[in-house]
């Protein structure tokens, strides 16, 4: 009988770690230019657990790529620099020419692999809301959820409660894993990039209602507990995940 029971015990405990493996994995997804990317899986949506860095769109289209270039805000373009977690888009390169969208899903392929899509502010409002309601998921307060998208290394240090750059160890609950890698934009003569180990700034598929050459980012600080929406430059060259359609 404790043998029974010894193996019933066993046996749940193993699927129920399955059941918890699937529930927080969507396997891997793989890029035109070959490049292989973790997933995970946060509520119903599917994410790129790291940052994109194609050069290629998926149908093998180059997108324009360099350092310092000739530079024009309407063409697509990516940014590439030394140590950098992923590659820097503009909106453009990120879009493909196709028209911004607030649905949910998104609809817009992009710049992502097939299967994949370029979120929009609601499927990252979605992905908020979702972290919120999970205890495990916030500090303190539940629309203090910066910590849980953040990853464990890299930040700015903060002496804030429950901000990114807080006792980073506790980061990264979700797997998410948001490397600050900061942003760039064209000065002119070069391109600049800004903000490397202070925050973490991602583009959505949704143009901006603040102006006509701004689309909708989201943002996480090293000395922020929650996250941000804002409109910026289309230009500006920021870091990409995609969701699984």
């Amino acid at each position: 009988m404790k043998r029974v029971i010894k193996l019933f015990v066993f046996c749940t405990l193993f699927f129920s770690s399955l059941t918890i493996i699937a529930q927080n994995s969507c396997g891997t997804v793989k890029d035109y230019d070959g490049n292989t990317y973790k997933t995970v899986q946060i509520g119903r949506q599917c994410w790129m657990a790291e940052n994109l860095r194609t050069i290629h769109y998926a149908n093998g289209d180059a997108i324009g790529a360099g350092d310092i270039a000739t530079y024009s805000s309407s063409s697509p373009y990516c940014y590439k620099f030394k140590n950098l977690k992923g590659l820097l888009y503009n909106w453009p390169a990120v879009m493909n020419y196709q028209a911004s969208s607030l649905k949910n899903p998104s609809g817009v392929q992009g710049v992502c692999p097939d299967g994949w899509h370029v979120p929009s502010y609601t499927e990252w409002q979605s992905l908020i809301m979702y972290i919120g309601d999970q205890s495990p998921y916030f500090c303190d307060r539940e629309y203090w959820t910066a910590k849980s998208l953040a990853s464990k290394t890299g930040w700015e240090k903060s002496d804030k409660p429950c901000a990114v750059g807080n006792n980073q160890s506790k980061n990264n609950a979700t797997g998410f894993n948001a490397y600050p890698t900061g942003y760039c934009y064209f000065t002119g003569l070069s391109v600049s990039w800004e903000d490397e180990k202070y925050g973490a700034y991602f583009w959505t598929s949704t143009k901006s209602n603040e102006k006509e050459d701004f689309a909708y980012t989201f943002w996480l600080s090293h000395k922020r507990p929650d996250e941000k929406f804002y409109g910026y430059y289309k230009s500006a060259g920021l870091s990409v995940r995609c969701v699984r359609d």
